[in-house]
């Protein structure tokens, strides 16, 4: 799994893109998931780390489980 914190959408999709492949980021920002998840291909697969603010957690929940089902 690669750390996407911080890093740009750019960033993201020339490593899932990339002769290497990669499918698996974690994010550790509620917000920065959602944003990116919407931005992204679906076959990348998203994984929360970090703690999670109750006020983030229906809104970062309902991302994942839309795009991963």
């Amino acid at each position: 799994m690669a750390v996407s914190k911080l890093k740009p959408a750019n960033d993201i999709l020339a490593l899932h893109e990339s002769p290497v492949r990669q499918l698996h980021f974690g994010e550790n920002y509620a917000q920065e998931l959602t944003k990116k998840a919407e931005l992204l291909p679906r076959t990348i697969h998203w994984h929360f780390i970090g703690g999670l603010q109750s006020s983030k957690s229906t809104q970062g929940l309902y991302t994942v489980l839309r795009h991963e089902y």
